[in-house]
């Protein structure tokens, strides 16, 4: 009897080669998602509490409808900072990288719509957002979140309640 087909010794050997074909693959392409993320979040790792509010002068201004946020940032090298300014009647997020500008983000003691540029290291800088001009007419919450080797990190800290421009003075 003459038997024509493929043994089982074969069908088994293509198969396990099948098989580590596509673990190969699987692997390649994870190991790249990792390699990645792993990348993105390393840049951020470690600078937790490096970028924080300075309470002291953060504080909001009913007179003028504007937020005074003081950003201070420790032993860390960032690219920006993001900012979030926000009440019950609505939030406004922006960048403040190096050259940025906005006609509603002044540094304190500057004119609206100038060059902005983030804190540099063991440094601190005021910024005044005019949130009239962003609708914000009751803002109470500030939140930063540092951007270093330009990925943008999860916030780093929170200004709740704030107070009053003018117990400052």
């Amino acid at each position: 009897m003459n038997k024509k087909g493929i043994s089982e010794v074969i069908v088994s050997i293509i198969m396990i080669a099948l098989v580590m074909g596509l673990i190969a693959i699987v692997w390649a392409f994870s190991t790249t998602f990792v390699k990645e993320r792993l990348e993105v979040s390393g840049s951020c790792f470690g600078n937790y509490g490096e970028i924080q509010i300075n309470k002291q002068y953060t504080c909001y201004d009913s007179s003028n409808d504007e937020v005074q946020v003081s950003v201070s940032v420790w032993n860390a090298e960032i690219d920006g900072v993001l900012v979030s300014v926000s009440g019950v009647s609505g939030s406004k997020s922006f960048e403040i990288k190096s050259g940025s500008s906005y006609s509603y983000v002044k540094k304190l003691g500057g004119v609206y719509g100038e060059s902005l540029n983030p804190p540099e290291k063991n440094s601190g800088v005021t910024y005044i957002v005019d949130a009239g001009a962003l609708s914000i007419t009751d803002a109470d919450i500030v939140k930063i979140a540092p951007i270093i080797e330009g990925n943008q990190c999860d916030v780093s800290d929170t200004a709740d309640n704030i107070g009053d421009c003018s117990l400052l003075a």
